[in-house]
C-alpha cells in the first residue's frame, strides 16, 4: 500500500513538470500521431472532453468512460482515447486532420457537448484551447515528432479580465462571465446560501441559448472534418442532468436543453453532409448518475459510465461490423 502510494505521488510529480515544458494537448497530439502511424491504426479513436476521464471518488469501478467502452469492444479491438479538459469541436477539429495518416479509416467516437459551445468555455484563457490549437495546425504529419513539443505561456491577468467583462446572458439575467465567476467563488454566499449557489452554477453552465449566442461553426467544421475522412462515426450526446435543472428552474429547462441540442445535432449534421445517427442521451440520464448534480457539470458516476458506455459499445459494434 505504501509502495502503491509512493508512485501514484511520483507519477504526480513527473505530470507536473512534464506539463511545465510540455503541453497535454501537444502529447495527446504525439501519441495520436504514433498510433495512426503503426500498422494499420487502431479500430477505434475515441474523441472527448473530461466526461470522459471523470471519475467519482467514491466509485468502486474505477475505470473511466473511455477504458469501459474499450473494455466493452473486447481484446481483439483496438482503440486510443484523446481527451481532456474542455476538449471542445474546434480542438478536435484539429487531431481529427491526425486521422488521415491511417491506412484503414477508423470507427471515431465523437460527442456533441452543449456546452463547449458557450463563450465561457470557448473564449476561455485555458480552455479556449487558442494558444495551442494553431500548433496542432502547423505540424508536419510526415515529419519527426521529435519537433513536437510546446510550452504554452500561462494566460495573463489582463487576458481574464478581458474574458470576465464578455457578456454571457443565461436564465439567471443578462450577465457578464465575470459576473457569475465573482459570485461563485463568494465564499460567503457559497456558505451561506448553497442552494441560490447552485442554482447560479447551473444556470451558468448549462441554461445559455445556441439560439441566439452558441458558436456553431466549430462544430460544422468538426463534422466537415469527419466527412473528409470518410470514416464511419459514431455520436452522443453529452449528458445533462435535466433533473436538476428543473429542480432549480421548473420545467422551462427541459425545452432549453433539449432546443441546445438539437440545433447542436443540426450544426454537426450541416458538416458532414448527411444524417447522424446520434445516441439521444443528452436529457435522459438520472440525476443519480452525475458525479455531483449540483456542480451542474456533465461528469458521471459508475453507474452514469456504464449506462452510456452501454449506447456507445452497441453502436461501436454495428459500425465494425459493417465496415
Amino acid at each position: 500500500m505504501i509502495r502503491s502510494g509512493v508512485m501514484v505521488e511520483l507519477r504526480g510529480r513527473v505530470r507536473s513538470v512534464a506539463e511545465k515544458v510540455d503541453d497535454q494537448r501537444i502529447r495527446n497530439a504525439r501519441r495520436l500521431i504514433r498510433a495512426m502511424r503503426k500498422g494499420e491504426g487502431p479500430d477505434v479513436v475515441y474523441f472527448g472532453e473530461s466526461t470522459v476521464s471523470w471519475i467519482a471518488g467514491e466509485d468502486v469501478d474505477r475505470r473511466p468512460l473511455h477504458r469501459i467502452v474499450a473494455d466493452g469492444l473486447g481484446p481483439t479491438v483496438s482503440s486510443v482515447a484523446i481527451h481532456g479538459g474542455s476538449y471542445h469541436a474546434d480542438l478536435l477539429s484539429r487531431f481529427a486532420r491526425i486521422l488521415t495518416l491511417a491506412s484503414r479509416p477508423p470507427v471515431v467516437i465523437a460527442p456533441l457537448w452543449v456546452r463547449g459551445r458557450f463563450n465561457c468555455i470557448t473564449q476561455h484563457p485555458v480552455y479556449g484551447h487558442r494558444q495551442v490549437m494553431p500548433f496542432i495546425d502547423n505540424i508536419d504529419l510526415g515529419g519527426s515528432l521529435l519537433r513536437v513539443h510546446q510550452k504554452v505561456a500561462k494566460p495573463s491577468a489582463e487576458e481574464f479580465e478581458a474574458f470576465y467583462r464578455i457578456p454571457f446572458p443565461t436564465i439567471a439575467g443578462d450577465l457578464t462571465i465575470g459576473d457569475y465567476v465573482s459570485r461563485l467563488k463568494d465564499p460567503v454566499f457559497s456558505a451561506e446560501a448553497p442552494a441560490e449557489r447552485s442554482k447560479l452554477i447551473f444556470a451558468y453552465h448549462q441554461c445559455s441559448s445556441l439560439a441566439t449566442g452558441g458558436e456553431l461553426d466549430a462544430v460544422e467544421r468538426f463534422g466537415a472534418a469527419l466527412r473528409a475522412l470518410d470514416c464511419p462515426v459514431v455520436t452522443y450526446q453529452t449528458p445533462i442532468s435535466v433533473e436538476t435543472g428543473e429542480r432549480h428552474y421548473g420545467g422551462a429547462i427541459k425545452e432549453l436543453i433539449h432546443d441546445n441540442f438539437a440545433i447542436l445535432n443540426k450544426a454537426y449534421e450541416a458538416g458532414l453532409s448527411r444524417d447522424a445517427s446520434i445516441i439521444l442521451s443528452g436529457t435522459t440520464a438520472p440525476e443519480n448518475y452525475f458525479v455531483d448534480p449540483d456542480l451542474a457539470d456533465e461528469h458521471l458516476n459508475e453507474r452514469g459510465r456504464r449506462w452510456l458506455a452501454e449506447q456507445i459499445v452497441e453502436q461501436v459494434q454495428c459500425a465494425l461490423s459493417a465496415r
